[in-house]
């Protein structure tokens, strides 16, 4: 960043030794036009009729100097344009060197940055780097934290409202509003997991087989036709959350079951080569590349008019994925059905 500074002083020292170089030469030259208007007005004046040679000689010599002196003028003209237009053309080039030096310096800046892996090591890239630096951390910091309590209390007293609303519902026996209860508790699950902050923190090792296993439990209450599997002689940990996991796998399976069209589900995780797999396999209606393009962005349904299609779930998906250094991808194909895969590093 030094070298920067340094080249920036640098060419502002020659610029104003260039500019110097040709104010003084510019000057010169208006300085010689100015003495030879001079000394022919002060020829002219001190040399009496009588004292005119009568031989064309001087006459000669006064037209020649006239004639320099107007090409001196007429040129003079001509100099004081070029002279602006080396100015104006000198900032501009100037102008353009200053912007690529600043440019290469927030570029170098942004690099330095990337590259620390430890906080202390801020402190010998820049002073007033350092500076800013800490500060946009405590700020950062204080905002994360500000975050993480509104988000845990959010979940706290939704948690609480939907559990004592549950307990009246099935107190009174009334299956249709409890089902709709589930729903509503699982989009709350949907929004908390969602608005989660990667931190390594709040991770930790995490049996992924048993996650969906427990998940294909639940769903097989209200849809027979899934069949899971896994190997139980491989490892199948990740380094992540049982909530966001949890949340993801359940997104899939619900959209499998919207348009599985009433067909098998298959359910399957693997470990190959040091990545932990899980695929979601569906039968149903499929997607052509148009809508697999897309699925992932929020809020984006295939079918808008019916408010029918995967909205935040894929979406959340993704952000599972991102939260636990994975990615996930589709493979579907129209009136043959999809299939969906969520890649994680194997933790060992």
């Amino acid at each position: 960043m030094q070298g920067l500074k340094d080249k920036k002083t640098i060419a502002l020292i020659l610029y104003s030794v260039i500019v110097f170089i040709i104010f003084t030469v510019g000057l010169k030259y208006i300085i010689n036009i100015s003495d030879i208007d001079k000394n022919l007005i002060s020829r002219d004046t001190t040399l009496s009729k009588s004292e005119i040679p009568l031989n064309n000689s001087y006459v000669l010599d006064k037209g020649l100097m006239t004639n320099y002196n107007l090409i001196l003028k007429n040129n003079f003209n001509v100099v004081i344009i070029l002279f602006f237009a080396f100015i104006v053309t000198s900032n501009f080039i100037l102008l353009l060197i200053l912007n690529r030096l600043d440019f290469k310096e927030r570029i170098e800046i942004l690099n330095n940055i990337n590259n620390i892996e430890d906080e202390n090591e801020i402190l010998s890239i820049d002073p007033i780097m350092s500076r800013v630096y800490k500060d946009l951390k405590n700020k950062f910091d204080s905002h994360i934290e500000d975050y993480k309590r509104l988000n845990s209390y959010l979940s706290h007293e939704q948690k609480n409202a939907i559990s004592i609303l549950r307990t009246s519902l099935e107190l009174d026996g009334n299956k249709e509003l409890l089902n709709v209860l589930d729903k509503v508790s699982n989009s709350v699950e949907d929004v908390l997991a969602i608005s989660y902050i990667k931190n390594n923190e709040d991770m930790y090792e995490v049996d992924i087989a048993l996650i969906c296993a427990q998940v294909c439990d639940n769903y097989s209450k209200v849809y027979s036709n899934l069949k899971f599997d896994f190997d139980e002689d491989e490892n199948m940990s990740i380094f992540g959350r049982e909530k966001w996991i949890y949340r993801g796998v359940s997104n899939l399976l619900d959209n499998a079951i919207k348009y599985g069209e009433g067909k098998e589900i298959y359910i399957n995780v693997k470990n190959q080569k040091g990545s932990v797999i899980v695929s979601v396999k569906d039968n149903g209606i499929g997607m052509n590349q148009h809508h697999i393009d897309k699925i992932f962005y929020d809020r984006y349904r295939i079918n808008e008019l019916n408010k029918d299609g995967y909205g935040i779930g894929l979406s959340l998906v993704k952000h599972v994925c991102n939260l636990c250094n994975g990615f996930i991808w589709v493979e579907s194909e129209e009136n043959k059905g999809s299939t969906f895969y969520l890649v994680f590093k194997e933790y060992k």
